[in-house]
């Protein structure tokens, strides 16, 4: 009310001075030409839109690019701080099987397979798979802006979050299927040994609370080992420790059928006939997967 008022005043003494006549115009008239300012400056206000733009940002690829000074820099503190991984673990254990499945996959946006033979056929990308690494293992060890983070790899925000939830996934498959060294021990070797996906691994079981507390763990099992054995003591508790009605969200690879009441665990879609069973096992899924990324 006090800026249509004073809009009415400045308006009023502006005809007044401009009239020849001094007349002053009616109350009807002020108050139908104010309006009409008011909409126009409401619509030129819409149109007008503040952003990052691409020429404000330094290349992504340039050599003195925030991002890629931080990893060419390789000091292990450095690393630490703000990754929260050292250097080998960076360029020796997570990068490589990483870099793999960046090659593999494509960007996904709302134009993927346009995108996917684009870039597979005549662009590279933007991003080499160092770049992205060091995106969301950025991201996840601070609580800082998007646009800080578009301005320490050159990116504007729409592609900055496309690379951001592509690499989380890409992080996500490496890290669950990270393997160990080959054992010189025929006997350990073959114990690590996983014939389902034909490498070396050691098995680790994880309970989480809702609230993302760690209840019971079992850690660096032989990866020959099924999930059903690494977690035969966790049975044992659900049986003797937990009350009625908590359960725990797990797999298809634990024993459902015996510990109904225990451990709940998505159905195969083949076998979901109802909206409840659907409903169901959307949302025993999403809890599984938060578990996941919890890991």
């Amino acid at each position: 009310q006090s800026t249509w008022g004073e809009l009415k005043n400045m308006m009023s003494a502006f005809l007044q001075s401009e009239s020849e006549d001094d007349s002053v115009e009616d109350d009807e008239t002020i108050e139908g030409q104010c309006v009409a300012i008011l909409l126009l400056v409401a619509r030129q206000s819409a149109r007008q839109r503040f952003y990052l733009t691409r020429k404000s940002l330094i290349h992504p690829q340039a050599p003195n690019v925030p991002w890629r000074c931080l990893i060419n820099d390789l000091s292990a503190s450095s690393y630490i701080n703000l990754m929260g991984v050292d250097v080998n673990c960076f360029w020796d254990i997570i990068l490589p099987p990483f870099a793999v499945r960046c090659s593999q996959e494509c960007v996904p946006d709302s134009t993927q397979q346009r995108r996917c033979l684009k870039e597979k056929s005549t662009k590279k990308r933007i991003m080499p798979p160092e770049g992205i690494l060091c995106l969301v293992l950025l991201w996840l060890c601070s609580c800082s802006e998007m646009k800080l983070f578009s301005m320490i790899f050159g990116l504007t925000p729409a592609p900055l979050c496309r690379y951001l939830r592509w690499g989380r996934q890409l992080l996500l498959e490496t890290l669950l299927e990270l393997p160990v060294s080959q054992s010189s021990d025929r006997r350990i070797d073959n114990a690590y040994y996983n014939g389902w996906t034909c490498s070396h691994y050691c098995s680790n079981l994880f309970v989480f609370a809702p609230d993302g507390l760690i209840l019971y763990c079992k850690l660096n099992c032989p990866g020959s080992w099924h999930d059903s054995v690494v977690a035969q003591q966790l049975f044992t508790i659900l049986h003797a420790s937990t009350p009625e009605p908590f359960s725990l969200i797990g797999d298809s690879a634990f024993p459902a059928d015996k510990m109904k009441t225990k451990i709940l665990t998505p159905k195969k879609s083949n076998s979901i006939n109802t909206n409840r069973q659907h409903a169901i096992h959307r949302a025993l899924t999403g809890q599984r997967q938060a578990a996941e990324w919890g890991m």
